[in-house]
């Protein structure tokens, strides 16, 4: 070991240099050996797991490539096997969400807002009416008290943070999940902005 201290980085970089053409078909079978395993077939990617999961495919492919050059003295597979669970124990630290929750959570704001259209008022437009909140081309802007009738008084915030983790909840600096609405609705009262396409299309 201490004899091939520092040695193995130049012999790889060497080596690779020699074999660019391969580099793409290792990081492939990484990235389906880590995505597609279980528990990671039903979760939820958002922006920052996906950029991890890039960085150990990186790492896996670089290992097995190492391991193809006789670099390490692993068997093959076992860079693979590594990353993939350094991977998972970094996911289960993140408890994160499944597409099967954000699907839900997503589908009872939709069936909501496409029951009762009318209760959401166009901004710059007010009939009298106490609306459920406002609407404009790209979002759908709902008051909490109507929020927590959509998601029940228990579920409404981890509803707004399922929203969130979908890309599909709009929200100012910090870590809230409300957003103040502007000067032409008055009193600027806060809401849960959802972006319409997500709850418009079927």
């Amino acid at each position: 070991m201490e004899t091939d201290y520092g040695v193995a980085g130049p012999a790889f970089v060497e080596k690779l240099m020699t074999r660019l053409d391969r580099a793409s078909s290792f990081a492939n079978r990484a990235q389906r050996v880590l995505k597609n395993s279980e528990p990671m077939a039903d979760l939820s990617y958002d922006g920052q797991v996906s950029r991890v999961l890039d960085r150990f495919v990186l790492a896996a492919a670089a290992g097995e490539m190492a391991t193809e050059f006789g670099l390490t003295g692993w068997r093959e597979g076992e860079a693979l096997k590594a990353a993939r669970d350094l991977f998972i124990i970094w996911l289960e630290a993140r408890d994160l969400d499944t597409q099967a929750e954000v699907a839900a959570a997503l589908e009872r704001t939709r069936c909501y807002v496409q029951a009762h259209p009318e209760n959401f008022v166009r901004l710059g437009q007010h009939d009298g009416h106490e609306a459920d909140g406002w609407r404009d081309a790209e979002w759908i802007y709902v008051r909490p008290a109507c929020w927590k009738r959509i998601h029940g008084a228990d579920g409404h915030d981890q509803a707004a943070r399922l929203h969130r983790s979908a890309g599909s909840l709009r929200s100012q600096q910090g870590e809230g999940l409300q957003f103040r609405m502007g000067r032409e609705v008055e009193g600027r009262p806060r809401v849960y902005a959802v972006r319409a396409s997500a709850v418009l299309e079927a």
